[in-house]
């Protein structure tokens, strides 16, 4: 009787190895992938909301500025005003680590205030960043807060240099 039962144990073990080996082992090595995430939509115009279950992001404007005060991180100060509302039923903080931003394909610092939203209270914002003279556009990656994976991203384009004394 026992033998029967290691038997059947080794069987059912032998099984599952295969099954793991066949499932993830396998399409790692041959370069599939064992799951796909879905493309990010993109969004290139202004008051174009995105939206999910979780988050509704619109980006209404987009001023340039020279930087004077810290011309290292890039000779452009960019501000990016939006606004976000919680779509899910429960609170989340929203916050720059959620948001990657790249000037013409090259990573630059970014912030933005964060806000913790109660279900169906929205926020406007100002994502501040950098960008260099010859920049055309920059893009802005958003993760969803309840989530890992980026759902969207944002390419604006860069407008003309404004004359301030405060943005400096």
């Amino acid at each position: 009787m026992k033998s029967s039962v290691m038997r059947f144990l080794l069987i059912f073990l032998c099984t599952l190895c295969l099954y793991f080996l066949a499932s993830y082992i396998i399409p790692l090595l041959f370069g599939e992938e064992e799951i796909t995430q879905p493309e990010p939509e993109v969004i290139a115009a202004f008051n174009q909301p995105f939206e999910n279950d979780n988050i509704k992001v619109t980006f209404t404007e987009i001023h340039a500025y020279e930087n004077t005060q810290e011309p290292e991180r890039g000779d452009l100060r960019i501000y990016a005003n939006y606004t976000v509302e919680n779509m899910s039923d429960s609170t989340f903080i929203f916050s720059w680590h959620g948001m990657s931003v790249y000037a013409d394909d090259i990573a630059v610092e970014n912030s933005t205030f964060s806000v913790t939203l109660a279900p169906g209270k929205k926020a406007d914002l100002v994502c501040k960043t950098y960008a260099f003279k010859d920049t055309e556009h920059i893009e802005i990656y958003l993760d969803d807060p309840k989530g890992l994976e980026e759902v969207v991203i944002f390419q604006l384009d860069i407008p003309p240099v404004e004359e301030s004394t405060t943005a400096s």
